[in-house]
């Protein structure tokens, strides 16, 4: 499953069970800190698994755990972080420089309210 279907097919799920269904997907998950992106494991990213014990017990410890998912090879979701302040955006520059990059690499997902866009590698 692509992780663009995980994604709509976890809206509106509990994020206990929207961390299940990544794993599930064979998208490995991590639990990070309620409302923000600090890891709750020793090793953070590192920690990530599929294992669905494993993700059961993290979401049972930390039951308001947001979800963080590993970039890169591990998961093969690639992103770019762009900065937004209250005085500069940057992406309408990423914009104009990422056509191609999109066309030879992956789909994109695009959440520009929170300066987040990213793809998977493969996805087209």
């Amino acid at each position: 499953m692509s992780i663009a279907a995980v994604l709509m097919a976890t809206a509106g799920l509990p994020v206990r069970d929207a961390a299940l269904a990544f794993a599930r997907a064979g998208t490995p998950v991590f639990p990070c800190a309620t409302g923000g992106k600090r890891p709750l494991t020793p090793a953070g990213f590192h920690d990530a698994s599929c294992d669905i014990s494993q993700v059961r017990t993290w979401w049972a410890r930390w039951a308001g755990a947001n979800i963080g998912i590993p970039t890169g090879g591990r998961s093969g979701i690639d992103v770019v972080d762009i900065d937004v302040t209250a005085t500069d955006c940057g992406i309408a520059e990423y914009r104009r420089r990422s056509a191609d990059l999109r066309a030879h690499h992956g789909s994109a997902h695009d959440d520009h309210q929170r300066g987040h866009l990213g793809s998977r590698l493969g996805e087209r």
